[in-house]
């Protein structure tokens, strides 16, 4: 093993145990604080268990199954079906965490700006939708990935352009930072 992905996967290992531990915590404060003083989870509680979820599934999937490709790089054990997925899964959290954090935004503009426009409809009508469009939007936006990636016949899990267009690369680059 090259001394440069060894220390990839060591940097991700720590990330990944980090993020892991971080969130769970989090998780757990926020249960455990509104259990001892007998209260309901607040809707920017409620947006914060969306956004550990989405972390931890960046943990667990984007690097854990990274650390693994990174580990049988260049076979890659599965199917055709499996490549897909798994990259259709490692961009879902990257999609799903920013998304989030707008959700949250977009909640506390209208606590703020507008107290009473919610007044009749239930507490957590409003964060729960934003949190729905935010998931939503992070699922459609991960779509690409089922099309751009494949088992090659050499075993590896890679993109279909590979190293010929870099006009196509670059155009889906472009595009994953802009959303």
């Amino acid at each position: 093993m090259h001394p440069q992905v060894f220390f990839i996967i060591v940097h991700q290992s720590v990330v990944m145990t980090l993020a892991i531990f971080g969130n769970t915590f989090l998780i757990f404060v926020i249960f455990r604080g509104n259990h001892a003083v007998r209260r309901r989870i607040s809707p920017v509680q409620l947006l914060l268990l969306h956004t550990c979820a989405a972390d931890l599934l960046f943990a667990l999937v984007t690097l854990g199954t990274e650390i693994l490709t990174l580990l049988s790089y260049p076979h890659f054990g599965g199917s055709d079906w499996l490549c897909k997925a798994m990259r259709y899964g490692q961009v879902l959290p990257l999609y799903a965490s920013p998304f989030l954090l707008v959700a949250i935004s977009a909640d506390r503009y209208q606590a703020i700006c507008r107290p009473l426009a919610n007044i009749r409809s239930s507490r957590f009508r409003r964060p729960n939708c934003f949190a729905a469009v935010a998931w939503i939007l992070a699922l459609l936006f991960s779509i690409p990935q089922l099309f751009i990636w494949r088992k090659k016949q050499n075993g590896e899990c890679a993109t279909f352009y590979g190293n010929k267009s870099h006009f196509l690369k670059n155009l889906y680059v472009i595009g994953f930072n802009t959303i």
